[in-house]
């Protein structure tokens, strides 16, 4: 079995996860994931030094080595040695299980403002209560508040990471791909992108029982002369906006006041 070097990729939702995997899947060098299971699966199995059972015979050797295989089980019939793992891996528990998994491991960031992020997500889902919509995805274990917990914890940490910017991704995004593969130590200088649909082993993305279709791309990407941002006060309300705006600063001092010290 081939022996996979696994990575993790940190973001928070609507910030071009789709397209982004869709680019590096298109590469042929790597596999990137959907929005993973893994860190569940990991993290449950930690859970399990707190039960009687484990407390009565503190086994930790065993249970350790089923954490660091974990991934290399979920992932052994998908055919491409690197894999890059979507999820909130810069959770304090994660990030410290996510060493477990690859010592040697990378972490990827994959940048949009919050508070575009929550108006596309809006945009897609179109709720009836925009205010209380955005306050849920914003608590500490839902979507948005678990991915953004993340990415500043992991920013936070010691360890290397890489920043890509969604706004770089869409103006140049064979640069961009270039980099991350560089980042990676994939040898290899892509000129072209023939960009295919998210699909891995002939599975894709089920969002029927969504009601929205939130993993469509255009598959007909471009290099964009001027990057296109989202009316972010045509689908929030003036309310969240002034409610997330200072972590959404946040967010973004922290992105560019560690541009410096990043692994390239």
């Amino acid at each position: 079995m081939l022996r996979k070097k696994i990575h993790f990729l940190c973001s928070l939702p609507r910030s071009g996860n789709t397209v982004f995997g869709a680019l590096l899947n298109s590469t042929n060098k790597m596999l990137a994931t959907p929005n993973s299971l893994t860190p569940d699966i990991v993290y449950q199995l930690y859970l399990l030094k707190n039960h009687e059972l484990f407390i009565n015979f503190p086994n930790h050797r065993s249970l350790d080595y089923l954490i660091s295989e974990a991934l290399q089980l979920y992932y052994r019939d998908w055919n491409k040695e690197v894999i890059l793992d979507r999820g909130p891996w810069g959770v304090r528990d994660n990030l410290l299980l996510s060493k477990k998994i690859n010592k040697n491991c990378k972490y990827i960031i994959l940048y949009r403002p919050l508070l575009e992020c929550l108006a596309s997500m809006v945009k897609i889902s179109k709720p009836d209560n925009v205010e209380e919509y955005c306050n849920f995805l914003m608590q500490d274990n839902e979507i948005f508040g678990k991915n953004l917990k993340s990415i500043i914890n992991l920013i936070n940490s010691k360890n290397k990471f890489k920043i890509i910017h969604y706004k770089k991704l869409t103006s140049n995004p064979i640069k961009e791909l270039n980099s991350v593969l560089k980042y990676l130590n994939i040898k290899s200088n892509i000129k072209k992108i023939k960009l295919k649909d998210f699909n891995i082993n002939n599975i894709k993305y089920n969002d029927s029982y969504l009601g929205v279709d939130m993993h469509k791309i255009d598959l007909d990407i471009r290099p964009a002369k001027e990057y296109s941002k989202i009316d972010i006060e045509s689908y929030l309300s003036k309310k969240i906006i002034n409610k997330y705006k200072e972590i959404d600063s946040l967010l973004q001092n922290k992105i560019y006041g560690k541009r410096n010290t990043l692994s390239n």
